[in-house]
């Protein structure tokens, strides 16, 4: 009778080598494509307050503005928290319009945030304003109107634009999985999947607004 022929230690290790580089290889791939479902589930949610702001000026006849927070000094507010503002009567006789909030808060989730370096022509563009925009509370914290990025859609759907000069290049953003560090008391993003030698990151949705029909377009490598 043969005897049975054990495992070596060297086979043994080179098993438990390759299983531990399968493991990795499939952690990285799931990771990977969790953070293309929160990019996703990100650019969904901004293209969903684009079309309800759109939709509410047309149905309502006034204006909306769909504003991000960019200047709080809260990196975990900054580039990520969204909401809706709606140009309405003052309750005054005499009083001017007012910009009041028509959506509650909306925050993307955790590693997603628009890309200040590649949407300058929302951030740095915003249109002039019928009506001065009021500070806003966020968690019991006010939020200054200067640290407040926005487009502004009319009653027929379309931008607002006070003039050509405002907005050089119809207003866009870009969303990238990352984070925002405070380092000298300025923001500096850090971007969650950049590759190696690669000037940016490997994926990120951009949305860009159609100044004609107050659209959003969606680009995605």
């Amino acid at each position: 009778m043969r005897a049975k022929r054990a495992f070596t230690l060297l086979e043994i290790l080179l098993v438990l080598a390759l299983t531990a580089l399968v493991a990795g290889m499939t952690l990285v791939s799931v990771q990977g494509a969790g953070g293309a479902q929160r990019l996703a589930v990100g650019g969904n949610l901004i293209v969903d307050l684009a079309q309800k702001a759109r939709q509410e000026s047309i149905t309502r006849g006034t204006l909306t503005a769909l504003v991000l927070v960019t200047g709080s000094g809260r990196p975990e507010w900054d580039y990520r928290l969204w909401t809706i503002l709606e140009l309405q009567a003052s309750a005054a006789a005499d009083g001017e319009p007012e910009w009041v909030p028509a959506s509650p808060w909306r925050m993307l989730s955790e590693g997603v945030l628009v890309d200040p370096a590649q949407s300058g022509s929302f951030l740095l563009n915003p249109p002039s304003l019928a009506a001065a925009l009021p500070p806003l509370r966020y968690g019991g914290e006010a939020i200054a109107p200067g640290a407040l990025s926005y487009v502004i859609f009319q009653p027929t759907g379309s931008l607002y634009l006070a003039s050509a000069a405002e907005a050089p290049a119809p207003p866009g953003l870009r969303l990238v999985l990352g984070r925002m560090l405070r380092d000298s008391g300025r923001d500096r993003l850090v971007y969650g999947d950049a590759r190696p030698g690669a000037a940016g990151p490997a994926n990120y949705y951009q949305i860009t607004f159609n100044s004609y029909t107050g659209l959003p377009i969606v680009d995605r490598p």
